[in-house]
C-alpha cells in the first residue's frame, strides 16, 4: 500500500494499528485530530487515509471532511473508515460505497 495517513484520537490504539500496517510494509503517519489530518493531506502525498471511528462518534462527518479534502488533490488517496464498534448491518458499507470510500470493522 505505501504511505498511510492514520487519523486516530486514541494514541494507544493508533500505535497498534501502525504496527499492523508496518507488518504489511506501510509507512504510517499518525494524526490525532481532523484539522491536522487535513493539513497533512494537503502537504504530503498518501496512498491511503484510514479514519478510525470510536464507538458513539459520528464517524461519517469526519470521513466527509477527509473525503472533500482528498477529492481536491490531483491523485486522491484511498479512504478507509475503521469502525471500532459492533457490526450493525450493511448500512455503513452501502453509505460508504455510494460516497466512494470503504468501511471495515475492527475485529
Amino acid at each position: 500500500m505505501g504511505r498511510v495517513l492514520l487519523l486516530d484520537a486514541d494514541g494507544r490504539h493508533a500505535k497498534q494499528v501502525e504496527g499492523a500496517l508496518r507488518a504489511i510494509s506501510c509507512q504510517t503517519t499518525i494524526s490525532a485530530d481532523l484539522q491536522s489530518s487535513i493539513s497533512l493531506l494537503q502537504r504530503q502525498q498518501f496512498d491511503a487515509v484510514v479514519v478510525v471511528s470510536n464507538p458513539g462518534m459520528d464517524w461519517d462527518i469526519r470521513v466527509e471532511f477527509i473525503r472533500h479534502a482528498a477529492l481536491r488533490l490531483p491523485e486522491p488517496p484511498l479512504i478507509v473508515c475503521l469502525l471500532r464498534g459492533l457490526y450493525r448491518g450493511p448500512n455503513e458499507r452501502v453509505y460508504a460505497a455510494r460516497k466512494g470510500f470503504k468501511v471495515v470493522y475492527e475485529q
